[in-house]
């Protein structure tokens, strides 16, 4: 999954189950503010995922996001 790589190679989060499989929803544990990563997102037309903990976010990745929207969303999350 190229969101799940790209984000978790900028640092600062990771799977939240990293032994369970998924197809293209997974949970992410993060050490960034996520209401302001949402805000930002949102701002420029994306839509990050569900935060769903003070420390968790619900991503989703399919056909439908390009690596162009992904690496717009990583960006936004290593600006943080």
């Amino acid at each position: 999954n190229y969101l799940l790589q790209r984000i978790t190679a900028a640092g600062g989060c990771r799977l939240k189950y990293p032994q369970e499989p998924f197809l293209n929803e997974f949970l992410l544990e993060t050490d960034c503010d996520i209401d302001l990563f949402v805000n930002r997102s949102i701002e420029v037309g994306i839509l990050p995922g569900i935060k769903v903990g003070p420390n968790l976010i619900l991503m989703a990745a399919t056909e439908m996001q390009t690596r162009q929207d992904v690496d717009r969303l990583v960006e936004i999350y290593k600006s943080l």
